[in-house]
């Protein structure tokens, strides 16, 4: 069967090569000779007629109303003589070519076809242009394409440079009319290349397959024989792009005694109705692991932002500039007061006193953190990008959660299925294959999600200590800073409530009195709205603000912590987590004690079975017959190539 394919291939080639030839197809007729007044040599054809068994291939091309417009067939045999080889059939009078022997032109006369052979070959290879309305009603399927789009009815055509809803459907009906032997042994492989960077799927109809290469999306559909198929596909388009499907109509391979073959309890089969529940098992972990991990990973780009802006607010520093100009030396000097009330200024002093010792703290700190919070800054791209790239990198190891439930309804598919009985295997032939294909790529794609997971993981604990140690040195030194507001804004409050006792009861120097009313008022001046505060609505507006400060900083302080070697584990916290992700690998790569398989192997041994099912054979005692006509040698080889223009 591989030399036949082989062969195949090689017709395939030849034949699309000579498509793309113009002007060399009529009937054989050679291209014009430029060499000027050379006269062609006579060519001496043969006169003895010869039936030859050959490979068949049958190139179907559909027109934009579900017609056959062409049908031709590429012939291969070995060892070719000085013959008319001669093939039965119904035949078009032009549009033949020889291959091999291209000088030498295809008679069509009395229902045959005559391809002369000058001379001995080792391949020789022609094509001939039959009668569409003779055989497209032979056909093993009768197919047909309806497009739409954005729900009206189209042409393929009309869909180039579309932009909407596309729904394409093909549909494929076994054909009564075609012959017994196409009828019960062949199969239409379909494929259908979707450009994705114009188009996305929001449907596959049930793909068995989708491969992508470059941008296209290629999906895999399998109507076996005898079936009839309808592939509904939905599409979203933008300057659509495609060009139609291609099916390929061949025999599923015979393999004797295909059964006997199979022994199901040793793929594992016994042990299917048990999977699910192993799959919870293992979602339950990864679940778990999420529920203790994910604040390390999921929005700490985000924290890293609120840290950023929280503590850059530029009111906050003007605010801060604000206070350090405030100069309270004339509430110390005697000649503010009126006569008789001198002993009253030591009662602002004794307010004064201490709140200009806060306000000296404040300056210190707040150099220090505005130290930090540029040194912050600067590293912030550099952060945010480790912490975006490690936070996808765990949104990608929790993707692992739909794959594996996806698995889970699969294998709850398939336990459907009694395998113990091959006639049960044969008529659920193509919901075994579709399903343990999907199996196979999900399994595929968790082991991957799991490894990469590793290895990506094995750097963590280092890239982000230092942004955590940043977060919680600034966050801190924030936090003494705001700190200073409360006693601040709660002498500033003293002061003015003093400063009022002191106007109310005639204690300053009228000349020394409007500045002091001023002062008060800067003090306790009220905006409704916020946007021009007084000092002490400031204030509390900022200590309001810093409300949840200490809970951050001790979510903060969680995280330094995990960086301190636990004797309880005998190792860091956040070597700990890391050792977690190997552990749910390990889970499924390895065997556990008891088990035949780990979960991994297992899960691929039952996916192979997918490939010996695909081989169960229709049984069927008869030659196959060639497709041009019954009176035709039994081929060595027959397939048709559908497509659409």
């Amino acid at each position: 069967m591989k030399k036949i394919f082989n062969k195949l291939s090689i017709i395939i080639l030849l034949i699309f090569g000579i498509f793309l030839v113009s002007g060399c197809e009529e009937n054989g007729d050679n291209p014009p000779n430029n060499g000027g007044n050379h006269q062609k040599e006579e060519i001496i054809l043969p006169t003895a007629t010869k039936q030859v068994t050959t490979d068949e291939t049958i190139y179907v091309i559909y027109g934009q109303n579900n017609e056959v417009e062409t049908i031709k067939s590429a012939h291969h045999f070995n060892n070719a003589g000085f013959f008319k080889y001669e093939l039965f059939g119904n035949f078009l009078q032009s549009g033949h070519l020889n291959i091999t022997d291209g000088q030498a032109k295809v008679e069509i006369k009395d229902g045959k076809a005559l391809i002369p052979s000058l001379k001995t070959h080792d391949d020789f290879f022609y094509t001939l242009n039959l009668n569409p309305s003779h055989y497209k009603s032979k056909l093993p399927f009768i197919f047909e394409s309806t497009y739409k789009l954005n729900d009206n009815k189209t042409k393929l055509s009309n869909l180039q440079n579309a932009t909407g809803n596309v729904i394409i459907s093909y549909k494929f009906t076994s054909n009564p009319e075609t012959h017994v032997y196409y009828k019960t042994n062949y199969a239409a492989q379909v494929q259908v290349p979707i450009d994705i960077s114009t188009a996305t799927v929001v449907d596959n109809g049930g793909a068995m397959a989708s491969v992508l290469v470059g941008t296209t999306n290629t999906l895999a559909y399998m109507v076996m024989p005898g079936e009839t198929k309808e592939i509904i596909i939905k599409l979203e388009v933008k300057n659509f792009k495609y060009n139609g499907l291609q099916a390929v109509y061949q025999p599923l391979d015979q393999i004797s005694q295909i059964g006997s073959m199979l022994d199901f309890n040793d793929l594992g089969l016994d042990k299917l109705s048990t999977l699910p529940g192993g799959i919870d098992q293992i979602v339950a972990g990864v679940n778990e692991m999420n529920t203790n991990v994910n604040s390390l990973f999921v929005g700490m780009s985000d924290n890293l932002e609120t840290i950023k802006t929280q503590f850059s607010d530029p009111q906050i520093g003007l605010l801060v500039n604000t206070l350090l100009t405030f100069n309270f030396n004339s509430f110390k000097n005697d000649a503010t007061y009126n006569d008789g009330f001198l002993e009253k200024k030591q009662e602002l002093v004794s307010i004064i006193t201490p709140l200009e010792a806060l306000l000296a703290q404040l300056q210190t700190k707040f150099n220090e953190q505005t130290a930090l919070v540029t040194d912050f800054n600067n590293k912030y791209e550099t952060y945010s990008a480790i912490t975006n790239d490690y936070e996808l990198k765990y949104l990608y190891f929790l993707s692992s959660i739909d794959k594996l439930n996806a698995l889970k309804t699969k294998v709850q598919v398939l336990n459907t299925v009694d395998f113990t009985d091959i006639n049960a295997v044969i008529e659920n032939k193509d919901l075994i294959i579709s399903n343990l294909t999907e199996v196979e790529l999900l399994l595929n794609e968790i082991k991957e999600i799991y490894t990469n997971t590793i290895n990506a993981m094995y750097f963590y604990p280092n890239a982000f200590e230092p942004i955590a140690n940043d977060m919680v040195n600034l966050v801190l030194k924030a936090a003494e800073v705001f700190g200073l507001f409360v006693p601040i804004k709660a002498s500033f409050e003293a002061l003015s409530a003093k400063i009022g006792e002191g106007i109310a009861g005639n204690w300053f120097n009228p000349l020394t009195l409007q500045g002091i009313g001023m002062l008060k008022g800067m003090l306790d001046h009220e905006d409704p709205t916020g946007e021009q505060p007084g000092i002490i609505q400031a204030l509390g507006m900022v200590v309001e603000g810093t409300a949840g400060m200490a809970e951050q900083i001790e979510g903060l302080q969680s995280l330094i912590n995990m960086y301190a070697f636990d004797p309880e584990i005998q190792m860091r916290q956040i070597d700990a987590l890391y050792l977690g992700f190997v552990q749910i690998n390990h889970g499924l790569l390895l065997k556990a004690e008891g088990q035949e398989a780990s979960f991994y192997d297992g899960i691929y041994q039952l996916a192979s079975m997918k490939d010996f099912v695909a081989l169960i054979p229709t049984p069927l005692n008869i030659d196959l017959p060639s497709f041009l006509s019954d009176d035709n040698e039994s081929p060595l080889s027959l397939q048709f190539i559908v497509t659409e223009k």
